[in-house]
This record gives C-alpha cells, structure tokens and sequence, in this order.
C-alpha cells in the first residue's frame, strides 16, 4: 500500500511540470490542482500531519497573511474563492509531501519515480517535436523546459549514487545531456538561468578552496561587466530609467517607447512592467496594488514580482525570509550530510526560485518551490538507503 502512494505521490510531482488547464470559465483551474484533490481524499486523508517546525509555521503564517490581505482589499468573489481554496491545497500538498518524505528510503523512491516520470515525459515531447518539426523557441509552447529543468535538477540524485548500477547511472548522465542540449535550443532564458545556476553551485560545493575561488571570479565578473557594459550603455541605462520613473501612466502598449533600445521586444516588454511595479510601490508600498491587480492589469511574470505589487513589501518581505530559511536549511543538509538525495533537493530549490522569478503568476509556478521545501524540509537523517529498512 505504501508503494502505491509513493507512486501515486510521484506522478501527482511530476504532473506538475505540466500547464495543463482542465477550467477556466471563472478562473483556471489545472490538472495538477485535481490531482491534489484527489491525492487528498482518496490516498491520505488518513495519514496526514500538520508539522510545527520554523519553515512550517512561516508557511502557514504567509498563507494566512496573504488571505488576510485578500480580505481587506478584495476585488472579486472568484478570486478571493480562488485563492483561499489554492491555499488550503498548498498546505495539504506540503505536509502530504513531508510526510511521505520523512524517511530516505521513501524519499528516495520518490525522486527515482519521478525521475523516471520526468524522462518519460521529456520522450513523449521529443517524439511530438520531431513529428510536427518544432525547433527554436517552439519547443516552449509544448512545455519542454518545463520538464527539462527539474529532470536536470533530479539527475543530481543518481551522482556517485552507488546503489543504482553504473550502466544506469550512465543512462541519467546520457539523459541529461540530451536534455540540456533541447532545453538550450528552446532559447529559454528560464532554462539557461536554471542551467547556469545549478551549475555555479555545483562548483561551489566541490570544495571551500573552489568555492572562495568562484565567489571572486563571479564579483570579478560583476564588476567588470558592471564598468564596462554601464559606460557602454549609459543612453540605454538612462532611457530605461526615465521610463520606468515618468509620470506617464502605464500602458501595455508603451513598450513601443522603448524602440531605441537595441533589445528584443519581450525585453521591452518586462522593462515596461518594472514601471508598472515602480508606480505602484510608489502609491502604496506597504499593501500593493490589491489581489489579482499585477496579473490582470501589467500581465507580471514570477510569484515574487506579482507578490510584490499585489501585496506589498511586508508580505514580500515574509516570503524572502521563508526562502531564506528553505536556502539555509538545504545548505545545512549538504554540508552535514551531502547525500544524494540532499543535492538533488538543493539543485530542485534553485530551479524552483527561477521559476519564482520568472515563470508566470499563478500555482503553476510556486509548485517547484511548495515540492523542494517539504523535501528539504523532512526530518530523514538515518543511513541513505533506497531498497532496505
């Protein structure tokens, strides 16, 4: 029976990789979000615990500040339905997953069925792409980043994982550089950011000589392209930000103002919603604009910059601190642990705050995180073991 929810766990995880609306006449509704219904009431309504630990209790508070928030300066009836009923679900998903997750032996079944998931899905999507010729920024339309980035991150498990045999663990290895190699033809900046970040902390955690030695090649970096590029750019620079700063209302289409800079229009774009941010912070920095105002209104990408103007700085504030405390915990794993399954969490927790940052504005992109918090957040310190007791 035990098997049997892992798995079922496992697919429910790994359907979230997935944008699949099932609804959307009031407000969307995903395949994830019935999944999670039903993970509820027919596998683990018996078997679920409400844990009381530091993250925990800064989850719940976010959840329940940002209801509070709701009700204060609530627009509509729907969205406020909607966004009590997602926060009840979160909660629930978290602590299924912690608790399902509590012991290595189930946390490691879990990421290698989800692994296994992921590649299959990532097979499906390649066979899709060839049939209709997809290439290029295509490959986004049919979410293959999306499946890509955590089956990247995952493959960090199977990393002088000995329990695996070599011969599979060189079929991961052959996995994931096929999959970093779509996920670069996709053109997704998402991706090459998750790419470029797993593989950044990677280094660092190699040794503490490799580490300070990255830290000061990467501020070297930063402050030559800093000098460089902002003497290069400084029209640029102070077009962007006389935009962003003018009185001139903001407007979709004002992107257009924007035709001088040597960008794409997606850039443009993004640019045009820093405005959108700046003047609402700027009227009201402490409460937001109001729930549901950043994406209906500017059409935000990421939880955190849709956190920001629809909520306001302190609520924004609360969730950097919960990621702070996810970030030291993950960190703390790795440097008195440094299991397998610990990194794989850790790599899971930087494309989770990618996505926060970049990804849409709805459940779709706060998944990945709610996942690799109740990971790293479960209590599983005894001796790694994938098939044993």
């Amino acid at each position: 029976m035990i098997n049997t929810r892992l798995k079922f766990l496992a697919i429910v995880i790994a359907t979230s990789f997935l944008h699949i609306v099932v609804y959307k006449e009031y407000f969307s509704i995903l395949l994830i979000d019935t999944l999670i219904l039903l993970l509820v009431v027919v596998f683990f309504r018996d078997a679920i615990t409400f844990y009381k630990d530091k993250i925990s209790i800064t989850f719940y508070f976010l959840l329940f500040i940002m209801s509070f928030h709701n009700i204060l300066m609530i627009g509509s009836i729907p969205f406020f339905i909607k966004e009590g009923l997602q926060s009840v679900e979160l909660i629930f998903f978290y602590n299924i997953i912690r608790k399902f997750t509590s012991t290595k032996q189930s946390a490691n079944k879990i990421i290698h069925y989800i692994f296994i998931l992921s590649s299959v899905l990532f097979g499906i999507i390649l066979i899709y792409v060839f049939i209709e010729g997809l290439h290029g920024g295509q490959l986004k339309k049919v979410s293959l980043p999306n499946v890509i980035a955590p089956l990247l991150a995952l493959s960090f498990f199977y990393n002088k994982n000995y329990i695996f045999s070599k011969k599979f663990r060189e079929i991961v290895f052959l996995v994931s550089i096929i999959a970093v190699y779509f996920g670069l033809l996709s053109l997704s900046r998402t991706f090459a950011m998750v790419l470029f970040l797993i593989m950044l902390s990677s280094l660092m955690y190699k040794s503490k000589i490799i580490a300070f030695s990255v830290k000061i090649a990467f501020i070297a970096l930063f402050v030559l392209l800093l000098t460089t590029y902002s003497a290069k750019y400084e029209n640029n620079i102070s077009v962007i930000v006389n935009h962003i700063t003018s009185d001139t209302a903001f407007g979709h289409d004002q992107y257009i103002e924007l035709n001088t800079l040597k960008t794409t229009i997606s850039n443009r774009q993004r640019i045009n919603q820093l405005k959108y941010i700046y003047m609402v912070l700027n009227n009201n920095i402490l409460l937001g604009k109001g729930n549901g105002e950043a994406s209906s209104n500017a059409n935000l990408h990421g939880i955190l910059p849709t956190i920001l103007v629809d909520y306001g700085v302190f609520i924004f504030i609360l969730f950097i601190v919960l990621l702070w405390f996810v970030y030291q915990l993950s960190k703390k794993n790795i440097l008195l642990y440094g299991s397998p399954d610990d990194y794989a969490m850790h790599y899971y927790f930087i494309y989770s705050l990618v996505f926060l940052l970049f990804v849409g504005n709805g459940i779709f992109s706060i998944l990945p995180f709610i996942i690799s918090m109740a990971f790293i957040a479960s209590k599983r310190n005894n001796p790694a073991s994938f098939g044993g007791h």
